[in-house]
Order: C-alpha cells, then structure tokens, then sequence
C-alpha cells in the first residue's frame, strides 16, 4: 500500500483505497482542502501511534494496580515473617505458615523479632519484649494495638489508613514511616517520614518525636536534636503542670525549636500565648498578614501561614512521596 497517498494523494492508489473512496464520496465535504502533514511528521506518525497505546495502557494498568493495592476484605489475615528467636501468636510458637488475624497477639521475648505485612499497603516490624494485637482490617482501615514493647510502621496509603493504639492514645498515620515504643505508662512517638497524628490533638511532622504518656496522651513535638533543658522544660509544661517550666522553654528554645513554639501556641491557655508568641517572633518572624492578635486568639489560617514559612507546611501529599512505598 502506497502510505503517502493516504497523507497527501501522491503517488499510485492502491486499487482498495480508490474502492473505499468512492463508497464514501456522497459523505465528502465540497471544496474542502486537504492539508498534507509535514514529511517529518509522517515519519513520526507510525512510531508516535504505539507509543500512545502503550502510554495509556501503563496509566490503565496503574490504576488497576492502585485500585487493587487498596482492597483487602474485612478480617483477612496478615501475613507474618519471623525474622529471630521465638515468637509467639496467641501463646502458640509461632509456625512458618501462621497468619495474624483480628483478635489475635503476636507476642516477643528479648530474642524475638518477626514483621508483618499490612494487608497491601505497609509492613510493622515488632521487636524484643513487645506485644502486638490487631483489632481490626479492611479495606482503607487498619488498626492494632501495642501494649507495650517496640514496634516500626512503613506505610504507603491515604491519611488515616493505619492506627495503633496504646494506652496513651491512638497514633495514626498520614501516609508515613513511624517509630513507636511504650512500656509502663510511658511512651515515645518518632517520625521518620509524613506526619503522624495523635488522638485528633497533635501532629508531629517528620523528624520530631513526641513523649506519650497513660492518662495525659502526647506532649507537644519537638525535633530529635533539641536540647536537654528544652526538653526537660516542655516535659515539665506539658506533663507536670509546673507554672515556671513555660518561661525556661522559651529560654531554651533555638530557631529550629519554633515549630513546637508554634505548637504551644494552640494548646497554651490565652494567658501564655503572648508569651510564646514574643518568643516565637524573635526565632521566626511571622510573615505578612500574620498579626500577634490573630495569633492570640489562634486563627487558623495565619497559624497555618506561619506554619508553611517555617517550612513544615501542612500533611504532605502521600502518593507524591514514593519512597515510603519502598
């Protein structure tokens, strides 16, 4: 077949072109110009085809994977990989085909390790000396409990699709990599990627930790670097109740410290916040259009302004950040 005759009628026909050309005339346009494509783009044309198809086959093929990695029936079983020692489920040795269903404990001793998989969308690595439950599983929600001991969560999937409880509060993801550890009335929460949000009061960003405690739920976030008398401060303030503690943090604080400044600023009672916010001004002046009395009495959109300019902004887009799939 003489390809370029159908571009721009040059050359020889082929005899079942010419066939089809007259079966179609009576539909033909009268006057109508025919405008041939450049040589180049012809050229093209027979490459460009295929791999159009092949585009729109991948971005078919992507959204069935993504619809598929999100389905999981109510109650199916997790899967279980030991990784040391003897773990136990349900104070049974734990067996190489045994799967974690709802009701069920996985429990360790001091030699014991074994990782999870979160349905589709997560794994959960248990260490020594912890005990972990799930309470529930289905689709876009995932909930287990840590009684005590050690555990990390990786996870890919939308805000809010994984949450642990602790008999502090319950920690749930925001599409997010987390540390949790709790024993005897006392825990630690460390972020390592995304946020993690904390009984719907506290959102601790990426590179901050957050000290749990039974009865009082979460202290405010603070980055891992900040120093001893900044941290035993805000300890004292959140969980003490020490009217003198508040004056010794702001003390304490160094310009990286203004993300729990900010913090504070929404949990301290209207008497303190001028303080804070004094303390704040000088570490990371606000940006325009934030005002200290606006800030008092906490408006919402000038917190999350001076939010973004300290660089925290606010629960990230977690399908933009492809590493906590890995």
């Amino acid at each position: 077949m003489n390809e370029d005759y159908l571009w721009d009628r040059s050359g020889e026909p082929d005899a079942e072109v010419q066939r089809l050309e007259q079966l179609l005339s009576r539909y033909g346009h009268e006057g109508a110009n025919v405008i041939p494509l450049p040589v180049k783009t012809r050229r093209w044309f027979p490459v460009a085809r295929p791999l159009a198809a092949a585009l729109v086959l991948g971005f078919l093929g992507l959204l069935i994977a993504y619809a598929v990695r999100f389905q999981w029936s109510s109650g199916a079983p997790w899967q279980i990989t030991r990784v040391a020692g003897a773990p136990r489920l349900s104070g049974q040795l734990l067996k190489t085909n045994d799967q974690l269903g709802v009701g069920d404990a996985l429990s360790t001793d001091g030699r014991s390790q074994v990782s999870v998989r979160i349905a589709r969308v997560g794994e959960v690595d248990i260490g020594p000396n912890s005990e972990l439950k799930l309470l529930a599983t289905g689709r876009g929600r995932h909930r287990v409990a840590l009684d005590h001991g050690v555990m990390s969560a990786r996870l890919y999937a939308p805000p809010f699709t994984f949450g642990v409880r602790t008999p502090a509060g319950m920690a749930t993801d925001v599409g997010c990599a987390f540390h949790l550890e709790y024993d005897h009335g006392h825990g630690l929460l460390k972020v390592l990627s995304g946020w993690v949000d904390f009984d719907g009061e506290t959102l601790v960003p990426a590179g901050a930790v957050a000290e749990l405690r039974e009865g009082k739920g979460a202290g405010s976030p603070y980055y891992a670097d900040a120093s001893d008398a900044f941290r035993d401060a805000l300890r004292e303030f959140d969980f003490d109740g020490d009217p003198t503690a508040l004056p010794r943090v702001m003390t304490a604080a160094r310009g990286r410290d203004a993300m729990t400044l900010l913090h504070l600023i929404e949990k301290a009672p209207p008497g303190d916040r001028s303080l804070i916010y004094d303390r704040l001004a000088d570490l990371a002046p606000p940006p325009a259009g934030v005002t200290r009395e606006g800030i008092i009495r906490k408006d919402s959109a000038m917190l999350r302004s001076w939010r973004n300019a300290l660089g925290i902004g606010v629960t990230k887009s977690w399908w933009l950040n492809w590493r906590d799939a890995f």
